[in-house]
């Protein structure tokens, strides 16, 4: 099921999957658990996903927080990083506050990393133009520091201060983010060098990245839905009220 407009589709598939020249499957990989056990469960969400949004070619690029929204039929924002009221609350720290409110609401967040094409790694190891996942933020001895994945897995991540094996992962350290996790129940998965997931300063997370998505749940609230659609000969629009009958 996705969920289009807060309204949801069931999608049907079958279990047939496109393959290249070498007879792989293209798209998402056939991934494994901690014991080895494969994972067939993404490809069968990503077929139903491209069937859902025209073709699997529509799935190479979008938002985050829209592909958040037709998941988990939560509410979308994004941040970017420049624009003068984000730029505010990042200066004055209120940004960093709403990031651990967020956090603790268990909400889902990600992140687009500076402009340039996907074939683009950065000397630091950041994918130009990517989508990357935000997993956990926290404070460790005054420093803030934020948890996030690349879901392209082990093909490349973070080398710069927090990164896995850094000299700023002390073993006192490791506890005290092990026993943060532990307290907020966070998954405690075993994780290993290179399968894409770090952590990495707040500072340098607004270096390499320009925008925050957001998807929000509001469960204790009552919403109020209002629909419209373009239509030139309704002679009604869904944008800008000075153009009622451009279709």
């Amino acid at each position: 099921m996705f969920y289009k407009y807060r309204v949801p589709y069931v999608v049907v598939i079958d279990d047939f999957f496109p393959t290249n020249s070498s007879n792989r499957y293209p798209y998402a990989q056939i991934g494994a658990d901690a014991n080895g056990v494969k994972e067939v469960w993404p490809i069968l969400i990503e077929k139903a996903y491209a069937k859902f949004i025209g073709s699997f070619p529509e799935m190479e690029g979008g938002y985050v927080s829209e592909a958040l929204e037709n998941l988990t039929n939560g509410v979308p924002s994004s941040y970017v990083f420049s624009s003068p009221d984000v730029a505010a609350d990042i200066q004055s720290g209120k940004f960093w506050k709403k990031i651990l409110t967020w956090r603790d609401k268990r909400y889902l967040m990600g992140a687009g990393s500076n402009s340039g094409k996907d074939t683009d790694i950065s000397a630091l190891g950041i994918v130009q133009g990517h989508a990357y996942s935000i997993l956990d933020a926290m404070e460790i001895d005054g420093a803030q520091i934020l948890q996030l994945r690349n879901p392209w897995g082990d093909a490349t991540e973070w080398k710069g201060t927090w990164a896995d094996h850094s000299a700023e992962w002390t073993e006192a350290r490791k506890q005290q983010m092990i026993a943060s996790q532990q307290q907020r129940g966070v998954s405690q998965e075993a994780h290993r060098v290179g399968d894409g997931v770090f952590w990495m300063s707040f500072a340098d997370f607004l270096k390499n990245f320009d925008v925050l998505d957001l998807c929000r749940f509001f469960d204790d609230y009552q919403e109020l839905c209002f629909t419209s659609q373009w239509s030139v000969a309704k002679q009604t629009a869904g944008g800008c009220g000075n153009y009622p009958t451009v279709g």
